[in-house]
């Protein structure tokens, strides 16, 4: 019987399951850049003295991207500003403060921005552009009406993460208003994949691209997937677009168990606004203006009527269950034995170890 280790938030809970029942356990094998390959990447971009660091990401990878270019840029002389989400304000003053760097939260109007900025994002899968970064977190931040037309503009109402759309288009074209140097990290399991440095939306194309040769595993489409949200910052949007990265390689009809502790909370407005019943989730198709993560609600609703959704997390069941359409498991060993009841005990389960570093494609 294979000994199967998954993360769950910050730790690990295995996975015990048969070999005959295990259909493909998917791992990422990206090969990762060392401290000094980074540095290297970083301490060749040309900084005038009067810079202005924006971070678009509030993800740990970026935040270790940050202190490292802030190290570089101090040790040139540099007077370092830095607007970073609101989200994360608190954790990044109580890091930088006291190393001289002047923080402060990233303005809604982008005129309030300095004219030599450096943008510093992830590159990831996304389900409602196709790919994130640089641009989609731009559209996101500063273009609240453009945004409502990239969702409108999307490809269909079910999650196509590794798919380039209209809605990305719109991400570029509101991007190249922004004059600044885009640095754009791929993350794999075990640290940065690779730095890219560029303008805004030439930096992310270069991403994408490279994205494409790391990211995509093929797959034998089963009926049965049990997916671990990975080591990313623990929300529910976050595992949310994990498990769209897998929904292509399960059948119709099929049970995905989504494992993922969302101690950070939902991660989104409108997944707020869903489990406080400010909002449902036939919202999605027809609000006049756009809430952080509604995409989320259309996909929700959409994948549950074609797949059955199974989640382990400490979020409380009533939202799970009531608000969110989950049925829900304290221990993985019980989602698995629910899968081989409703399936049978021949039942052979793909396993995937970090579902928000891959994209897996049916062979």
């Amino acid at each position: 019987m294979p000994e199967i280790w998954l993360k769950y938030g910050s730790t690990e809970v295995v996975l015990d399951i048969k070999a005959e029942n295990l259909l493909d356990y998917v791992t990422e094998e990206i090969e990762h850049m060392g401290e000094e390959q980074v540095n290297a990447k970083l301490d060749a971009i040309t900084v005038k003295n009067d810079s202005q660091i924006a971070v678009l990401d509030a993800s740990q990878h970026v935040a270790k991207l940050t202190s490292m270019l802030v190290d570089i840029l101090m040790k040139r002389g540099i007077v370092v500003s830095m607007g970073v989400p609101a989200d994360v304000f608190n954790a990044y003053r109580n890091t930088f403060q006291d190393r001289g760097v002047q923080i402060s939260k990233l303005p809604n109007d982008p005129s309030k921005l300095s004219n030599d900025l450096i943008f510093l994002s992830q590159a990831s899968f996304d389900p409602l552009f196709g790919y994130s970064g640089t641009p989609t977190q731009l559209l996101k931040h500063f273009g609240r009406e453009e945004m409502l037309d990239a969702y409108k503009a999307r490809n269909g109402d079910m999650p196509k993460p590794g798919t380039a759309n209209n809605a990305l288009s719109l991400a570029h074209k509101f991007a190249d208003r922004f004059d600044g140097t885009s640095i754009e990290a791929i993350i794999g399991t075990r640290g940065f994949a690779d730095i890219v440095v560029d303008k805004p939306t030439k930096a992310h194309q270069t991403a994408i691209a490279k994205l494409e040769s790391f990211g995509k595993v093929e797959v034998e489409k089963g009926k049965a997937s049990i997916i671990s949200s990975g080591n990313g910052r623990s929300t529910l949007s976050n595992a949310l677009n994990s498990l769209w990265n897998c929904i292509d390689a399960v059948k119709e009809d099929g049970s995905i168990t989504l494992l993922a502790e969302c101690r950070d909370g939902f991660g989104s407005s409108a997944l707020e606004r869903l489990v406080e019943g400010k909002i449902d989730m036939d919202d999605a198709h027809n609000l006049a203006e756009y809430i952080d993560g509604l995409e989320n609600l259309l996909y929700l609703d959409e994948v549950g009527e074609k797949y059955e959704l199974m989640l382990i997390s400490t979020l409380p069941d009533y939202y799970a269950k009531s608000r969110l359409g989950f049925k829900t498991y304290r221990r993985i060993k019980d989602a698995l034995h629910h899968i081989l009841n409703v399936h049978g005990p021949r039942q052979k389960v793909l396993v995937v170890s970090d579902a928000s570093k891959v994209l897996l494609k049916p062979k």
